[in-house]
């Protein structure tokens, strides 16, 4: 099974090839979603997260090009900080609850501060044709780094699960209902995947972001074909 995972002639979900697939899939998406919908403070967040997305994959395939490899990798990882707080800003809009989201910038803009103003924290990345593995200078950025952003994600799923079990029986809030299973589910598709890719290849802390934001494109999926139409639908 680990072969299936490591053998870059069998798995090719994370290939260059598929990493500017996927950038162009992201961002066809954000145009569909600003074309489709009118503005609003949802829509506005919807389409900067399938941005984000779209650009960290464009990221991945220039570190994958060769050149410029470093100054590519602080871009994604400086992209990919945004992602979860944009996250929790959608549920917050569906919630009216913004407890927790301040302490959650702060930590957002002093991780971006690390990786504009410390170059030298990320000092290798290595396209290995099925994701990118990211080395950083001290190994306590990178676990501190996953706790900020599993921690944020994790966040998120909690104040979907407590909002949606406040309105549950609310046969009115139905609608509402269905757009935060939906939202939960678009966690679960990437998160759930990414934990058995790295249980299975026990390659660590540094394909996790590659891998993460690999099967992202599912999540972007489901947030422009189902989420926003439903947020629209209660007038978000």
């Amino acid at each position: 099974m680990k072969s299936f995972f490591l053998d870059k002639k069998r798995f090719f979900c994370f290939s260059p090839e598929v990493m500017i697939l996927t950038f162009t899939i992201e961002i066809l998406l954000a145009i569909y979603v600003f074309l489709r919908y009118k503005a609003s403070s949802f829509v506005h967040t919807s389409i900067f997260l399938l941005v984000l997305l779209s650009l960290f994959q464009f990221s991945e395939y220039n570190v994958c090009g060769g050149g410029f490899v470093l100054p590519w990798s602080r871009f994604g990882f400086f992209v990919i900080t945004i992602i979860p707080i944009s996250m929790l800003e959608l549920i917050s809009n569906i919630t009216k609850e913004r407890r927790h989201i301040e302490q959650s910038y702060f930590l957002m803009f002093f991780f971006l501060a690390v990786f504009a103003f410390l170059p030298e924290v990320i000092i290798q990345a290595v396209c290995k044709g099925n994701y990118i593995m990211f080395e950083t200078a001290w190994h306590g950025v990178s676990l501190t780094y996953l706790f900020y952003y599993f921690g944020i994600l994790f966040l998120g799923m909690w104040k979907i699960a407590k909002e949606f079990l406040r309105i549950k029986s609310d046969k009115s809030k139905s609608d509402k209902a269905d757009l935060l299973i939906w939202l939960f589910v678009g966690y679960l598709t990437f998160l759930v995947p990414t934990g058995v890719v790295d249980l299975v290849t026990q390659l660590g802390l540094e394909i996790i972001p590659s891998v993460l934001c690999g099967f992202a494109v599912i999540f972007a999926f489901i947030l422009s074909f189902k989420v926003v139409p439903l947020a629209k639908k209660i007038g978000l």
